[in-house]
């Protein structure tokens, strides 16, 4: 679902009780969408985790229609591959531990839950991303973790396409491109 990202008076307001009825779906896209804010202060998002056969799922926010990622609302996509996310206003790192499988990740201008110790975390967690061919990660906003963590970037023997952008990148960050790590496909 897409609306106008440049006024936010345009927003389609997504109803998610309609996800219970997608069970199926296997590629999710919420674009620049107005978000409510339950009665209850329960999380703006749709429930997520109930979309089991997800493949892909892109959620992109602007500053006006911000969002959360925890890692519960992940939790239930087994078969993910692809994950984009833009302009969360949070994200737990844990939200990526289970999705080992993950081949193209893209997290651009997320607000890391736990700033320096949630990028370190995050890090930690992409170490396991083996199977990742595209990674782009553009962190304006967030302090960075210990240099040695950014070699998680570069986890995957199976990376073609890397990307870091806006970082804020500690010194001796090289650790990204440690000695005798094999990229035999980075383009």
């Amino acid at each position: 679902m897409n609306g106008n990202h440049r006024d936010p008076t345009h927003y389609v307001t997504f109803p998610s009780n309609i996800l219970t009825a997608l069970l199926q779906l296997t590629y999710l896209e919420l674009e620049n969408i107005g978000l409510s804010v339950p009665a209850d202060g329960g999380a703006a998002l749709p429930p997520l985790q109930a979309l089991t056969r997800l493949k892909g799922l892109r959620l992109y926010f602007d500053g006006e229609a911000a969002a959360a990622v925890n890692s519960s609302m992940l939790s239930g996509m087994q078969h993910l591959t692809s994950l984009e996310l833009f302009w969360l206003s949070e994200l737990d790192p844990g939200a990526l531990a289970p999705h080992t499988q993950l081949q193209h990740l893209e997290l651009s201008d997320c607000r890391i839950r736990g700033a320096a110790a949630g990028v370190g975390q995050l890090l930690f967690y992409m170490q396991s991303l083996q199977q990742l061919t595209d990674l782009q990660f553009c962190c304006h906003d967030d302090p960075p973790g210990p240099a040695v963590s950014y070699s998680a970037l570069t986890a995957s023997s199976r990376l073609r396409h890397l990307k870091v952008s806006g970082c804020r990148l500690p010194a001796g960050v090289w650790h990204v491109f440690p000695d005798g790590r094999q990229l035999p496909h980075l383009e």
